[in-house]
């Protein structure tokens, strides 16, 4: 590891101090910060739970976006990578979802 990758990795936010600030302060780039870490294990997750490479990926997007949405409503009761995965399942097993609507009109 490079010095300043080492240095840069020390003094980056954790994730839930990232939250805290997209929770509190609207930090956009604390929240890019996250998806930048997160999008291609929630990704992968939304894929295997699914089978669907692409509707994993529709819902990855899906569960970004609803994480921000409900950004100051949501208790950090879980660690961020349970939040994650939380709002993921309940993206794929929502009735409502707009990826679950697509498949079925298809």
């Amino acid at each position: 590891m490079g010095r300043v990758n080492f240095l840069s990795s020390l003094f980056s936010m954790t994730d839930e101090q990232a939250m805290w600030r997209v929770q509190t302060q609207d930090d956009h780039r604390a929240f890019v910060q996250l998806l930048e870490r997160w999008e291609e294990p929630i990704g992968r997750l939304c894929a295997r739970m699914t089978g669907d490479l692409h509707r994993g990926e529709d819902l990855k997007q899906e569960t970004f976006a609803r994480v921000f949405e409900k950004r100051k409503t949501r208790t950090p009761v879980l660690a961020w990578p349970e939040v994650l995965a939380e709002v993921a399942a309940e993206a794929v097993a929502r009735p409502d979802s707009l990826v679950h609507e697509e498949a079925h009109r298809t």
